[in-house]
């Protein structure tokens, strides 16, 4: 829905375009309100982000408004309830904060934003409506002024001068003829969409503990988990003394916090600051940026600066929780909460790659945890405004970029383990919530993105260019030194899998000139993969690759009459390594896959769980609290590409899955391991709420399963096939699951 506004766009200074240290603003405008109050609401679209003030009260309890966005095709239009907080028939004064966020950022380092398509300074735009009518809009009579906030970079931190508050400002009566009027702005060029995202809101709250000795000369204060979001501090000190924050995910040797692994040499990175006004005990946290930690150091310019308490604020898009899992093995159930940990700390209005580093959304890890955010959430908003960001600049030739925003770069490393994001998320989309309408609405531009990959692929329908098993612990791009990976197997199978999601959804939508021509391209791909990495003598593909093999599995490269062989050679190589997880962003999804596919999720679970060094239950053994960027910890300590566990578990543990879209017919193959002696998990789907529950004891597995009324119901299981309604419940002895 596009939203329509009667103001005009205002900013709060004449210069053309934007300047580096522009600091956060103040827009006030005072009116009168009706009498009668029947509803009243504020409409705005207020960039990067915005904060509302209505006498004095913050309006609503949003943050990070409006999420992130390719501001020159799309701009997030907030509507706010204000019915209880506007005042009958008495003046009322607004103000509203804006800070830079994304819209202007800026930054020194590698990941840089500063010649966005887009960039230029905060403006916003607004109505009042009350009764169904418009009082208020904005335009040149409302009056500016700087506020506190004297420096906000969305990758570096904030900066808030207390001395420069202006609590007078915030009510009626206040003489604002000294302040600046607000000049006309343009529009930042993209459309007004109404922001119906879930938006992002404190989800939890973590006291933060001081870990430093006495006389160590500074403070580190731990929340003992990793968190996305910032802290907020009560403390005391003298009027212009300065206190700085600097966050990061571990410590040093020397007890300092350490970002050297993560900062890519920034001058500034994850650092606020604050100067005190002086009173008793002053109260305050960052406004307008986030950040990724478990460590906070306090470097105060003044010995008395006193903290009194320091709480991690956790805020992420307020997704619903639709499903939940638990296991009786504690390293499972572990693995399962650092996963859900991960998907939430980097659900940021759309889904981004770490809360630390560069904060805006890589369509690989979106990916590589589409599957465990749509048991465990509803994350369809989100991931909908990221294929809009991705789908909104496809250059003409289909080139998806592999991140969003940008305007910058992500075109040169365009690859099909990243682009297949797209076609994925409308296939889940339409898997999950029974809704195709993605898939039509971006048909169009899903046919230009194989066709792009024809043309990269032309020569021998093999795709040499990606970032293959991103991650992989034995493998580094050339830039890091260490052996290269050859990307072009992987890549090959991620593009013949978006080749198969092209057939399907053209067979849905009744184009059958497509679904012949894709079915043709499919298999010109397919026997490519095969003549080059098939060798049907060792019955293995890629010389043996883990990845590859189970790719090739999953992606039905393999022939019907291999897979029991190929299948049984990964599983080899597998236990050959200790179950250790020797596998990137790709193997690390596609392997639990097609073990517990092809009959050995016994081994699936070994290797969730083996606690050396590769694999998650290192990750366990090691103390973590999300999951990590890559095995050895040496990177983000926040990061979702690693997040299939989840999904696997609500599979191939609990054995739940779709048959038809929206789960009207759901299948029940539980996996019987035997490293744990139960399993729950719920889940609520369109039709309403799906459980699974199985445990072990005295030789026999007791399952009940159940389904809303409407929905059929089929237990599948080595020698059991039932369809059932509504519920149901048996015992089967356990020795008649024997183990491989």
């Amino acid at each position: 829905m596009i939203d329509k506004y009667h103001g005009i766009w205002i900013k709060s200074y004449k210069e053309y375009c934007y300047f580096k240290d522009y600091p956060g603003a103040y827009f006030r405008k005072s009116f009168a309100a009706p009498e009668q109050i029947s509803k009243a609401e504020i409409q705005i679209c207020g960039l990067g982000f915005h904060e509302i003030y209505l006498n004095g009260e913050k309006v609503g309890d949003r943050w990070f408004a409006p999420g992130l966005s390719q501001y020159d095709f799309r701009c997030g239009s907030i509507t706010y309830d204000i019915s209880g907080q506007l005042l009958p028939g008495r003046e009322n004064v607004i103000i509203i904060m804006l800070g830079n966020g994304f819209f202007n950022c800026h930054n020194d380092w590698q990941y840089t934003v500063n010649f966005y398509s887009w960039r230029t300074s905060p403006r916003l735009i607004c109505d009042i409506t009350v009764n169904g009518e418009i009082i208020v809009s904005s335009g040149t009579d409302w009056k500016t002024h700087p506020g506190p906030i004297v420096f906000d970079g969305h990758h570096l931190g904030e900066d808030y001068d207390a001395r420069l508050e202006l609590p007078e400002a915030f009510k009626s009566g206040f003489d604002d003829s000294q302040w600046t009027d607000a000049f006309r702005a343009y529009p930042p060029g993209g459309i007004m969409e109404h922001d119906t995202d879930e938006p992002c809101r404190i989800r939890a709250r973590y006291p933060g503990k001081n870990i430093t000795p006495p006389g160590a000369g500074f403070a580190v204060f731990d929340f003992e988990t990793t968190i996305a979001g910032v802290i907020e501090v009560k403390m005391k000190g003298k009027r212009g003394s300065k206190v700085t924050f600097k966050y990061a995910e571990v410590t040093g040797e020397d007890g300092h916090v350490d970002t050297s692994f993560i900062n890519a040499g920034a001058s500034r990175f994850e650092t606020d600051s604050y100067i005190f006004k002086g009173e008793d005990t002053e109260s305050w946290h960052p406004h307008f940026v986030w950040h990724g930690f478990r460590y906070v150091e306090v470097i105060p310019d003044d010995p008395s600066v006193e903290i009194i308490s320091m709480t991690g604020l956790f805020i992420s898009s307020d997704l619903p929780v639709i499903g939940k899992i638990e296991t009786g093995n504690p390293i499972l159930d572990r693995i399962n909460q650092l996963t859900c940990n991960s998907y939430l700390g980097n659900f940021m209005g759309i889904p981004t790659d770490c809360p630390t580093r560069e904060k805006f959304g890589w369509i690989g890890d979106a990916n590589n945890a589409l599957e465990t955010g749509w048991w465990n959430f509803y994350p369809e908003n989100g991931l909908r405004r990221l294929v809009d960001i991705i789908m909104d600049i496809q250059r003409p030739d289909g080139n998806l970029a592999t991140h969003g925003p940008t305007t910058l770069w992500g075109f040169e490393q365009s690859c099909p383990t990243y682009t297949i994001f797209m076609y994925e998320f409308c296939r889940y989309s339409w898997l999950f919530n029974d809704n195709d309408r993605m898939m039509i609405k971006y048909y169009d531009k899903l046919v230009k993105g194989i066709a792009f990959f024809e043309i990269m692929t032309a020569d021998d329908h093999l795709c040499h260019a990606g970032y293959a098993d991103w991650c992989h612990p034995l493998y580094r791009p050339a830039k890091a030194g260490g052996e290269l990976l050859d990307p072009t197997a992987i890549e090959s199978i991620a593009y013949y899998n978006m080749i198969q999601d092209m057939i399907l959804f053209a067979g849905h939508l009744g184009k059958q000139e497509d679904v012949d021509r894709f079915t043709k391209l499919g298999e010109k791909v397919r026997n490519a993969i095969r003549e080059k990495y098939y060798d049907p003598e060792k019955q293995t593909f890629d010389n043996g690759f883990e990845t590859t093999n189970a790719m090739a599995l999953m992606c039905r490269i393999v022939n019907e009459d291999e897979k029991a062989a190929v299948a049984a050679n990964l599983v080899r190589a597998i236990r050959s390594e200790k179950h250790r997880v020797w596998a990137g962003i790709q193997g690390a999804r596609f392997i639990l896959r097609a073990l517990a596919e092809n009959g050995y999720a016994e081994d699936a679970c070994q290797m969730l769980i083996q606690p050396e060094y590769p694999g998650w239950g290192n990750l366990v053994a090691n103390g973590a609290t999300a999951l990590w960027e890559m095995w050895h910890g040496k990177a983000s300590r926040n990061h979702i590409m690693f997040g299939e566990p989840s999904a696997w578990m609500y599979r191939y543990l609990a054995g739940i899955s779709p048959l038809t879209p929206g789960f009207k017919k759901v299948r029940f193959a539980p996996g019987f391991v035997s490293q744990t002696d139960f399993v729950r998990a719920e889940h609520l789907a369109p039709v309403g709420k799906i459980t699974a529950r199985w445990q072990r004891e005295n030789g026999n597995i007791h399952c009940h399963f159940t389904i809303p009324e409407g929905v059929t119901g089929v237990v599948d299981l080595p020698g059991m096939r039932r369809e059932f309604r509504e519920s149901c419940t048996f015992t089967i002895p356990d020795s008649h699951f024997p183990r491989r």
